[in-house]
């Protein structure tokens, strides 16, 4: 995630339209995952199926000042 990047959560009964008007609107978009339940804490899961924890991000410009003013 970076400055200037918009991540969407969306139904997944949504998605080919959603990502449909993108394109048209000339917009790249890309499905990067899934949101599930919470049973396991917050893991990754690759595409080869290997589990691995989530580890928090780095701290940088975009955090520091969403931390001072309240984001």
């Amino acid at each position: 995630m970076s400055s200037g990047a918009l991540l969407i959560a969306a139904r997944p009964d949504k998605v080919s339209v959603m990502l449909s008007r993108f394109g048209k609107a000339g917009i790249r978009a890309t499905v990067i995952g899934k949101l599930v339940g919470s049973e396991r804490g917050r893991v990754i899961v690759k595409r080869s199926g290997r589990v691995e924890k989530l580890k928090p991000p780095r701290r940088d410009h975009l955090y520091i000042a969403l931390e001072k003013f309240g984001g």
